[in-house]
């Protein structure tokens, strides 16, 4: 089989994203994501058109222009040939690569002001009258261009959107979205407005501005069937009209939630209307957890598998109070499957009193709500060990009055609130001992609330090498220096200190 030329793999690639070639850099990108989030095998798409899709972005990323030089080189174009995209564009490939686009020219307002046309009349086309005046005047013509006896199409409003996504929406709820329409002139006097699928649509004039009006786009509940059973997507569209024009056509999308919102949406159903079914218990959830004992800092995190198998809730709430934090991740492949994660704040405030023997009890109740109105309770417990205090005693070592050479040992005594290993770091001029004077070196371990007591004896060679000096002009050393007890991240400084006197001088 013969190889495709390379500029063949181009041609194909670009064909394969829906975007002009040599289009904008930020367009190939909004068109790659676009385009895998239709096809991606996670969300229900062909796992081999996802693949091509990803070699054909790789293939192209890099290829294309600057935004704003783009837009310039195009400025009177058709509408989908200012956004880099193809006539038959996706509306949900026009909003994204628009807004992207509109986004890297967003400091030029003209080319911004282009931009957002092009988004709002990506459905229409230029009549060639039209066109034409619009190329003559780009290029500085003299001669003024009349009106031919062929109409030309009104230009739309701006503020129009190819998609809208009502989101999730709880039975009966009074859910819509508004798109302000601004129009060159004055609104004009006849707009039709036509809508398909369980969607309605109302325009709203503004009376203070003629150029401005309000178009509404919700549920139309009378058409939408029974509210119980599981979740549902809606699609419609809503196609707008005006004198001189070829209109102009929104998707509507939306999900419909089979239970009534917390708001008691339901309240405006007919009265013989059955009531919604709710979402009852779901199954995994405890009515109470024991995380037992948790050291301080130590990694905590408990998991609860929430599975709701009818009337599953499309998100979840968790209220933890402090010093517990909880986080929901909802199952991609498993609707009604919940995550919710419990772990310890240890930055909570609940902790800023300070360490203390005992430790912080934790006894708290977690709310999990879903739905209109489901709720449930667990009660979390567990015992957090604070991290151990160390106290030495004495605070600070004198040695006193030390002769040149003499054995003189000196000790510390260490107290801990829990068990925990200290390293401790002694000056110089000490050591550290056992009782029969061997020097140690490594951690210590200290039980709770059991006081040990820690040798150390004088190591002269560092003081006698800067006692010679002093010894000559007959007058004293005293070394200085800090016990260093180290633990858990924590350190403290424990001064020592002793007077060497000169030796005395025998008489002749």
């Amino acid at each position: 089989m013969p190889a495709i030329p390379r500029q063949d793999q181009k041609a194909a690639h670009w064909k394969r994203l829906g975007v002009i070639p040599g289009a904008p850099e930020c367009v190939i990108k909004a068109a790659h994501l676009a385009q895998i989030k239709l096809h991606h095998p996670d969300r229900g798409g062909d796992a081999e058109a996802a693949k091509k899709i990803n070699i054909a972005y790789d293939e192209l990323k890099g290829a294309g222009s600057a935004a704003n030089e783009y837009v310039a080189a195009h400025y009177h174009a058709e509408p989908w040939v200012v956004l880099g995209i193809t006539s038959a564009a996706d509306p949900a490939l026009v909003q994204r690569a628009g807004k992207q686009l509109a986004a890297e020219v967003s400091k030029l307002p003209r080319l911004a002001e282009r931009v957002e046309w092009a988004i709002a009349n990506f459905t229409q086309t230029l009549p060639p009258a039209a066109a034409a005046a619009s190329r003559a005047a780009a290029a500085g013509a003299a001669t003024r261009i009349r009106a031919s006896a062929a109409p030309i199409a009104s230009r739309g409003p701006r503020g129009l959107e190819s998609w809208v996504n009502l989101g999730d929406i709880y039975w009966r709820e009074a859910r819509r979205h508004t798109m302000a329409l601004t129009w060159p002139d004055a609104v004009p006097q006849r707009i039709a407005i036509r809508c398909e699928g369980a969607v309605r649509a109302d325009l709203r004039r503004s009376s203070t501005e003629p150029s401005r009006c309000e178009l509404d786009v919700s549920i139309d509940w009378d058409a939408s069937g029974a509210g119980a059973g599981k979740r549902r997507v809606v699609n419609g569209m809503v196609s707008i009209k005006w004198p001189g024009s070829r209109g102009f056509t929104t998707k509507v999308t939306g999900t419909l939630l089979p239970y009534a919102s917390p708001n008691g949406g339901h309240e405006s159903a007919a009265a013989d209307e059955t009531p919604p079914a709710q979402p009852a218990l779901p199954d995994g959830l405890p009515a109470k957890l024991d995380l037992g004992r948790i050291e301080w800092r130590a990694d905590a995190t408990r998991t609860i598998q929430l599975t709701w198998h009818a009337f599953a809730p499309y998100e979840i709430s968790v209220d933890a109070p402090g010093p517990l934090r909880a986080e929901v991740t909802a199952s991609k492949v498993m609707p009604g499957r919940f995550s919710v994660a419990l772990s310890v704040d240890w930055d909570a405030t609940a902790f800023s009193p300070g360490p203390t023997v005992r430790g912080y009890t934790l006894d708290v109740p977690v709310v999990v709500r879903w739905g209109a109105g489901g709720e449930a309770e667990v009660r979390v417990k567990g015992l957090i060990i604070y991290p151990a205090l160390v106290t030495p005693s004495p605070a600070a070592v004198d040695l006193g009055a030390v002769t040149m050479g003499q054995q003189t040992r000196t000790s510390l005594v260490l107290i801990s609130s829990a068990v925990t290993e200290v390293e401790i770091v002694p000056t110089a001029w000490l050591q550290r001992v056992d009782g029969s004077g061997r020097v140690l070196d490594g951690p210590l371990r200290l039980a709770t609330n059991v006081p040990v007591r820690v040798e150390f004896r004088v190591h002269w060679p560092p003081i006698a090498e800067r006692a010679t000096a002093s010894f000559a002009a007959g007058k004293p050393v005293r070394p200085t220096g800090r016990l260093l007890v180290r633990w858990d991240g924590r350190a403290i400084e424990v001064p020592v200190q002793m007077t060497v006197p000169p030796p005395k001088r025998s008489a002749r």
